[in-house]
């Protein structure tokens, strides 16, 4: 199809608004209308809960921390005193910070003061996983977006919206830097004018799967009054784990463990050679991590995370002989090139809101019915069946990608680091896996190739314009975009 083809099948698509044109002073962009309307109207509410005012505490917010201070026995940084007395006064902030500088604290600290003040407070991220994390951390019930908002999947919408919105004073989502463009669309439609949002995530990690990069446009705009915990904390301190993930995130040289010790929660494997790389995963994974953390090396607390899917220390190869090496046998469903046994650590890769269980989500393979050809999945205690034609939502889980093991913690990670994994070496790639692990962290491969995955902080492209449209709200004008 030549260039004019193209041109009269977009005009046709633009004269039944099947597309949006917009052309702007320096560049232009066609979006589906869905996706148009979600980026205005994320713009617009954003913008609206910058600029109003919020009912301020009738007690001083730092009496109040005092109290929590006293009670906990902990000692807030001025950071993060801010982030507690901003969360009170203001409609809208953002906290961002890397690992080990107080998110977590500061949540926790969050719910008490404002549940002290008789302010119902709801909690929600993005995965199962990270609302569990939160629930656990915060002792309070917390729930992935799509539940907070009851999603209905068989009229495939949002039950909460602006004529059904939340209740409470205030709602944090954690893990932010996932929210794509269309979920923070139906959020913010749900949000009532008299509740507070905090905005909790990652400024350096990966942007969202899906359309958009909205913590960093909202951080970039300059429209949302941002608080960034910079301090690691004593404990954190003491790992390397945290000191190094800031270390990548300056683009740094890595700092190592005293040579031979058996105590540290992060090493680096020098090795070239993909086939030696390959094997030491292998190895790793089947005896010295088990051993160390006393876990079974059939635990989804023990993940490999790899940048790439094809190669020997690629997602693909590692998941076959990952799975010949920890779950042995032939009593399995074969789908395709794939088998799936008892035992298997398994991903689901489709949001299937029927199930509750969504792209990303890790489990294990319970039960195998060979008769109905069916599988029963242990997704962190809840039972989940699969049809035959619901299998291909399933991959094995031995081995993921850098994305899909974001807004995911284990207590071990495994990560391969090769020159032929050029293309993906990148620095918030590598950045978001080293942080995945919350007590060992293993890089395997060449000094090269982490040279180059440091340095490499080219941005990854979006194409949107929440950015701009925020700036030019904020200018007190209209975007200064011409609608075709």
């Amino acid at each position: 199809m030549g260039p004019a083809r193209v041109e009269q099948a977009l005009e046709e698509l633009l004269s039944q608004r099947a597309l949006i044109r917009e052309v702007g002073d320096s560049s232009s962009g066609l979006y589906l209308p869905f996706f148009y309307q979600a980026q205005e109207e994320v713009a617009r509410i954003i913008s609206r809960l910058a600029s109003q005012s919020a009912p301020q505490p009738d007690f001083s917010p730092e009496e109040k921390i005092a109290e929590v201070e006293k009670k906990t026995g902990l000692r807030f940084s001025p950071e993060q005193k801010k982030a507690i007395i901003s969360s009170l006064q203001k409609k809208i902030i953002i906290i961002t910070g890397g690992p080990g500088t107080g998110k977590t604290t500061i949540v926790r600290a969050m719910v008490e003061i404002f549940e002290s003040w008789q302010k119902r407070i709801l909690l929600a991220a993005p995965t199962g996983r990270a609302a569990k994390r939160l629930a656990e951390t915060t002792g309070r019930e917390a729930k992935t977006i799509h539940r907070l908002l009851e999603f209905q999947p068989k009229e495939g919408r949002f039950k909460r919206g602006p004529n059904y919105p939340l209740k409470g004073g205030a709602l944090i989502i954690d893990e932010v830097s996932m929210v794509d463009l269309p979920l923070m669309y139906h959020l913010l439609r749900a949000v009532p004018p008299e509740m507070r949002l905090i905005l909790v995530g990652d400024k350096d990690q990966l942007p969202p799967v899906g359309p958009g990069n909205l913590l960093r446009d909202l951080i970039d705009s300059g429209l949302v009054e941002v608080i960034r915990l910079e301090e690691i904390f004593r404990q954190a301190e003491e790992s390397l784990i945290v000191v190094n993930a800031h270390r990548i995130n300056r683009g740094q040289p890595l700092v190592y463990p005293r040579r031979g010790d058996p105590e540290s929660d992060f090493y680096f494997f020098h090795q070239e050679d993909e086939a030696k790389v390959f094997q030491l995963i292998l190895k790793l994974c089947q005896h010295n991590i088990p051993r160390r953390l006393g876990l079974s090396p059939l635990s989804t607390q023990i993940q490999v995370i790899t940048p790439m899917y094809r190669g020997l220390a690629g997602v693909d190869n590692l998941n076959l002989e990952l799975q010949k090496a920890l779950n042995p046998g032939s009593h399995g469903l074969k789908v395709g090139q794939k088998e799936f046994r008892v035992r298997d650590k398994v991903m689901q890769v489709r949001n299937d809101y029927d199930k509750e269980v969504f792209n990303g989500d890790l489990g294990t393979i319970v039960q195998v019915d060979p008769e109905r050809f069916g599988l029963l999945v242990d997704f962190d205690g809840r039972l989940v069946s699969y049809e035959k034609e619901e299998l291909a939502d399933l991959v094995l889980a031995y081995a993921i990608s850098v994305h899909k093991a974001q807004g995911n913690e284990y207590q071990a990670v495994v990560m391969p680091l090769l020159t032929q994994h050029y293309i993906m070496l990148q620095r918030n790639l590598f950045y978001t896996a080293l942080t995945r692990a919350r007590k060992l962290s293993i890089i395997i491969g060449s000094y090269r190739a982490l040279h180059i995955a440091i340095k490499n902080d080219k941005p990854i492209q979006r194409n949107c314009r929440l950015k701009e449209k925020l700036l030019e709200i904020s200018r007190g004008r209209e975007p200064n975009f011409q609608l075709f």
